[in-house]
């Protein structure tokens, strides 16, 4: 069945079907490339929407401002709007995966408007949160290139594919971070970064994560940071930053 008709569908359902005016459905966007999978939906009500709800649906919604019910070919994350906003104000990843969702949904059924709002706080990050985010995924990109090489020499193939793996992960973040200060969830993360200008940059790399390429890499990323942070003793000395003490509270 097609996406929209298994949208208007949850429209007509119940426990939605007598509130239509205050609901906002949204359906999130893939990246090109990424993994066949559920279709992705939102559903934002007000909290004071779902108090007459069953308690099915009032108790985790009020207990825990979402609920996630779907099956093999939609996924929906019923939340109240006070349960996004709150997501939308933090920088954690599970926070950076829901920007990024917002950020890449269109709106199916919005007679509030409230989607628009919900997106323009999707693309707002919290002064410094920045360099907050991408300079941990440096360092951690740095050792882990590092460890590439080591295990590579040794002939480690274990040690070497989770060397890989880690490198990918913190560069892929930092790639979509960077770009659009979120990133999305991890099935989608590959596919979503070769779309970035970094991103495209490091592609044959992600494609083998040859270590003998790590340097090649890692001068490609720090450019890409310099445009924001020329001055930053964690770009111009990762390795040295890193062995730094945390300051004392």
């Amino acid at each position: 069945m097609p996406l929209a008709a298994r949208a208007r569908g949850l429209l007509e359902a119940p426990p939605w079907n007598d509130r239509p005016y205050v609901l906002t459905l949204l359906a999130v966007e893939p990246p090109e490339g990424a993994p066949g999978g559920p279709h992705r939906l939102w559903l934002v009500v007000d909290a004071a929407d779902v108090r007459d709800l069953d308690a099915d649906w009032r108790e985790p919604l009020l207990r825990h401002r979402l609920r996630r019910v779907g099956d093999e070919a939609i996924e929906t994350t019923v939340a109240t709007t006070d349960g996004v906003e709150a997501l939308l104000d933090g920088v954690s990843r599970r926070s950076l995966e829901v920007r990024w969702e917002f950020c890449h949904a269109a709106a199916l059924h919005d007679p509030s408007g409230r989607a628009e709002r919900l997106a323009a706080a999707a693309r707002r990050l919290p002064g410094g949160a920045l360099e907050r985010l991408v300079r941990p995924l440096y360092l951690q990109a740095v050792r882990a290139l590092e460890a590439l090489e080591r295990a590579h020499a040794a002939s480690i193939e274990a040690s070497e594919a989770i060397a890989g793996g880690e490198a990918a992960s913190a560069l892929t973040r930092l790639a979509c971070i960077l770009e659009e200060g979120a990133h999305p969830t991890t099935d989608w993360l590959d596919a979503a970064a070769r779309q970035t200008g970094l991103g495209r940059r490091i592609a044959p790399w992600l494609d083998t994560r040859s270590p003998a390429t790590s340097e090649a890499v890692l001068a490609e990323v720090a450019l890409a940071l310099r445009s924001h942070f020329a001055d930053r003793e964690w770009l111009r000395e990762p390795e040295s930053y890193a062995l730094r003490p945390p300051p004392r509270q």
